[in-house]
Order: C-alpha cells, then structure tokens, then sequence
C-alpha cells in the first residue's frame, strides 16, 4: 500500500508548474521510497516519524538562518547565534535520538 504515495509525489512532480516544487523533479518520490517501511506491524507511526524527521531537518535550519539573516554579515553576534544554533540542533536530535526509544526514529 506504500505504492499510493509514492505515485502521488510522483503526480505532484510531474506536474506542478510555478510552485513550490520543481517540475520534474525526483526528489519527492525517491525520499517517500526511502522512507518507507515494507515492515508488518506499526509501519504508519514509524513512517510518521521518519517523514517529521525529514520535515524537522528542511524547516528548522530554515527558520534559524531566516533569523541569522536579520543580523549585519560582519556581526560577531550573527557568528554566535549561528555557531549557538548549529550546536543546539545537532545536540538535541541526537539527545532525542540516544535517549529515547520512542523518538529515536526521528
């Protein structure tokens, strides 16, 4: 049943024109069959998490460096907040990751 989004993103790519997406572009579809799992059992949560995970990774460092970008290039406290930022997003994720066994999917 994995195959029904899978030809979805692939709708979306092949014809969304002046979107968001990029026309023709695989990216959609191949990350929807690396994420998901071919597993019996609780594959929806699994899947669910897998694709926050994915999510989490693409709008959060969005959202940060929209922040950094008010600051003035030559600003040493832009170089903090991005070096602060970058230090707390990879040390939480994986603090989630080796400490929980819930959300160590994402």
């Amino acid at each position: 049943m994995n195959a029904i989004p899978i030809l979805v993103g692939y709708a979306i790519s092949m014809y969304s024109a002046g979107s968001i997406f990029v026309q023709y572009s695989s990216t959609i579809p191949s990350t929807l069959s690396l994420l998901v799992s071919y597993d019996s059992g609780a594959t929806f949560f699994i899947n669910l998490q897998k694709l926050m995970g994915v999510t989490f990774g693409h709008t959060l460092p969005l959202l940060v460096m929209s922040v950094v970008e008010l600051f003035p290039c030559e600003s040493y406290f832009r170089f903090a907040i991005h070096g602060i930022s970058i230090f707390l997003f990879y040390s939480s994720f994986t603090f989630m990751y080796y400490a929980s066994a819930q959300w160590s999917t994402i």
